[in-house]
């Protein structure tokens, strides 16, 4: 058998690192976008035993085939460009992410430094192995309380913000404007997980748990409004499988908030404040 014939070796991608990729990517395809659509890792240089970090990247199922095509001009997706892409959505993932979270956290008090280095998703993003275990020590309750009560104003303001985009009526525009207060949602979540333990979300980091959440929201909406299959939904899928991610996770904050707070000696309303936060997207 001649080398060129030689099958090259599947190497598993540890799990620990499939976890990295997807949460650095965002579970989404980084050529199209498109957030809910099934994904897979990709070896950039096809070399399925190579699972260095700088050779991974998420594609869908649609932006895979165009790295099959082989050889001339039928080939769309080479590796500098796949590369490129890959490269350029982590960027923009990041910057997303940042500007979400300055508003998620623009009324938190300051939470223990232990505790945010423990589940800060940059800190996570960047290690090599894991990110950094610290004991757990339940920050302060009156910082909760605050940051807790000042949620339906953060909420109100990125509607606000979104405000002009959402009401574009232009489809790119009014998905964008969307989008950022799903990232915002997100964010709030993650400040959230605070005042939980390590890997309280199902033995994984907190960035990373919540992360696959929201990817599983868009896939699962994305599923109700295109059931004759993917592009049968028409043009306004976007604003209902959005509108449905923002449903869902209105709802988790509420459900995190009404956990944090359980009991009789709870020091918050939640009732009151259900109603407040259910409001406020609306206002």
């Amino acid at each position: 058998m001649s080398p060129r014939a030689k099958k090259k070796i599947r190497i598993p991608i540890p799990d620990d690192l499939v976890a990295r990729i997807m949460y650095q990517q965002d579970h989404t395809c980084c050529k199209c976008n498109v957030r809910g659509l099934p994904v897979q890792i990709h070896h950039i240089d096809e070399d399925p035993s190579n699972n260095d970090p700088s050779n991974l990247a998420v594609l869908c199922s649609n932006c895979h085939d165009g790295t099959m095509i082989s050889g001339g001009f039928g080939r769309k997706l080479n590796a500098p460009l796949v590369t490129q892409y890959r490269d350029e959505w982590i960027e923009r993932v990041a910057n997303r992410r940042d500007e979400a979270d300055k508003l998620a956290a623009a009324a938190m008090s300051g939470a223990p430094k232990a505790v945010v280095i423990a589940t800060d998703p940059e800190t996570y993003e960047d290690s090599e192995t894991d990110y950094i275990e610290t004991p757990f020590e339940r920050p302060d309750e009156d910082d909760l309380l605050h940051y807790v009560e000042e949620l339906p104003s953060i909420l109100n303001q990125a509607f606000r913000f979104t405000d002009e985009k959402r009401a574009s009526g232009i489809t790119l525009h009014m998905n964008d404007g969307a989008a950022e207060i799903v990232d915002v949602l997100e964010q709030i979540l993650l400040r959230l997980s605070y005042w939980f333990p390590s890997k309280h979300f199902d033995g994984k980091p907190a960035a990373e748990f919540f992360s696959k959440y929201v990817a599983d929201r868009f896939t699962w909406h994305r599923a109700l409004a295109e059931p004759y299959g993917e592009g049968t939904g028409g043009t306004i899928r976007g604003q209902i499988i959005l509108g449905g991610v923002i449903d869902d996770l209105e709802d988790a904050v509420a459900d995190v908030v009404a956990a944090l707070f359980w009991g009789p000696d709870s020091t918050l309303d939640v009732e009151a404040w259900t109603l407040r936060w259910k409001k406020s997207g609306t206002e």
